[in-house]
């Protein structure tokens, strides 16, 4: 069985052609079918919706403290200690989002709840599978 949940919130996101801030509504997604990602799908206002995985620990440990390299960095924001910046790079250029600390580590939990049955239920399928195996051998 496929389980999913999916978390709606909004980050903000400073556009340097316009100044101000852009209110980014944001959805992240958790599925024990891969259960160590996070899919955050973002809907920029005027284009088309732009997804990115990665480990949702990486997610956790930026509410706490810097973390990521390359591509997806996830720190506390320097000048606000409620928020959590996401540092995103593409070829086209790069993104900083704010987001609540609370809010993601509302779902962090969630899915840190999820991930430990997902891979205990992959461990305990694995078992069979390699039991089947040694007895049909």
């Amino acid at each position: 069985m496929d389980y999913r949940f999916y978390h709606y919130t909004t980050g903000v996101l400073r556009l340097p052609a316009s100044g101000g801030p852009v209110h980014v509504p944001t959805e992240l997604r958790y599925s024990d079918a891969d259960c160590l990602a996070v899919h955050m799908t973002f809907h920029v206002p005027g284009n088309p919706a732009v997804t990115w995985v990665f480990g949702w620990e990486l997610l956790g440990e930026g509410t706490i403290h810097p973390a990521g390299e390359g591509d997806v960095r996830v720190a506390p924001a320097v000048d606000a200690p409620r928020d959590v910046e996401l540092l995103l790079r593409a070829p086209e250029g790069e993104v900083r989002v704010r987001y609540s600390a609370r809010d993601l580590r509302d779902f962090v939990g969630r899915v840190r709840v999820m991930s430990a049955r997902s891979l205990t239920r992959m461990s305990q399928d694995a078992d069979r599978e390699l039991l089947d195996i040694l007895e049909g051998a």
